[in-house]
């Protein structure tokens, strides 16, 4: 028990035991910290929907969903319910393949969308959530009018660019750290004074005002703007979100 007692008397007055100069270094070497660690916690990649998120802050009430009512459960149904995000995917894949000279009434969409089930780019379960009408009201409307008109029309481009961190968050704004940012671009045309860049909404819009939704997609927008002036090395003049629920191109840029 003495012995004990030594010992822990010996630890707790460990301080006083050693010379003050190598009592600092003991300090410095325990107490030290990484000086990057801000760059530690970054992430190489960013997604541009990411990086909106990020710059919002916020609860987004146009991603939210409201469960749809069912008389009978899904098993017993047979029939797979598609959640508001699957839906968008869907309409963005049948407006990616849709042979634009071939737009003019329904018929034409249908036979399309039956020949992209026949190459297996869609199942019919997955065809048979997308309104035919609502793709016929964008390419009568103003904007669907002006991209068929287009001396060239870009649909679902993937880009990669790299951003410095301070210019994503303002809570990086000491890390000079690269980070590779990603995204698709649903479609940009070229008119003769320069490009317009568009991107499609399938949300429907249950409550909140139009400005509150394009501030909502504001920064996402910017980025693709950014990217699409950095590959085409052309100037975007204009920047709108379609919504398909409504019917209406929201002016950004």
């Amino acid at each position: 028990r003495t012995d004990k007692l030594a010992l822990r008397h010996r630890l707790e007055e460990f301080s006083k035991e050693i010379p003050k100069n190598i009592q600092s270094e003991v300090k410095q070497r325990l107490g030290w910290k990484y000086p990057h660690q801000t760059a530690a916690n970054i992430p190489p990649k960013l997604s541009v929907t990411e990086i909106n998120r990020i710059e919002s802050k916020k609860f987004n009430p146009y991603e939210f969903e409201i469960p749809a009512l069912i008389e009978k459960p899904k098993f017993i149904e047979g029939k797979k319910r598609f959640s508001g995000a699957e839906r968008g995917t869907i309409i963005h894949l049948v407006m990616q393949h849709l042979d634009l000279e071939k737009v003019e009434n329904e018929q034409n969409i249908q036979d399309q969308m039956d020949k992209m089930i026949s190459l297996e780019l869609l199942t019919a379960e997955e065809a048979s959530v997308v309104d035919i009408e609502q793709i016929i009201k964008f390419f009568k409307s103003p904007i669907g009018i002006r991209m068929l008109s287009a001396r060239e029309i870009h649909r679902e481009v993937a880009f990669n660019f790299t951003k410095k961190a301070f210019d994503i968050s303002a809570e990086w704004q000491n890390c000079d750290e690269n980070i590779l940012v990603q995204g698709i671009i649903d479609c940009y045309f070229e008119e003769i004074d320069g490009l317009v860049l568009l991107d499609y909404k399938t949300d429907s819009l249950f409550w909140g005002s139009h400005k509150e939704l394009v501030e909502q997609y504001r920064t996402q927008i910017k980025l693709y703007k950014e990217a699409l002036e950095t590959i085409a090395n052309k100037q975007v003049k204009e920047a709108y979100l379609y919504l398909f629920s409504t019917n209406e191109a929201l002016k950004l840029y």
